[in-house]
């Protein structure tokens, strides 16, 4: 499924996100690492310093709670996560995530969180 991720940066941590973005070792060996890569390469931060990011997750179908997995290492640069919601348009969702744009339209508030 996917989820609307908003999470409060921390401003020690900003230029850590930003290199492990780019370097492309955020979260690397981990099950969640290519969606959680192209998720924050296209979020965007606003002027009260928090994130919003679209990322497909699984881990409620596994019996965990949505983000379960990808929260740990969210909080290595992230002072909070603050919401975590589902993004999809339910009358239209195949839970085909990897295949599905359904919410690869949606305009989220601020600025690019990095620079292409």
């Amino acid at each position: 499924m996917r989820y609307y991720i908003k999470c409060k940066l921390n401003p020690k941590s900003r230029e850590n996100l930003a290199n492990s973005i780019n370097s492309g070792n955020l979260a690397k060996g981990k099950i969640f690492y290519e969606g959680m890569q192209a998720a924050l390469r296209t979020a965007t931060i606003d002027e009260t310093d928090s994130v919003h990011f679209i990322e497909a997750c699984y881990c409620l179908e596994g019996g965990l709670y949505p983000m379960a997995m990808e929260i740990p290492t969210l909080k290595e640069y992230f002072e909070s996560v603050e919401e975590v919601r589902d993004a999809r348009f339910r009358e239209k969702c195949t839970m085909e995530c990897e295949a599905c744009d359904c919410t690869r339209a949606i305009k989220l508030p601020g600025m690019p969180l990095v620079k292409n």
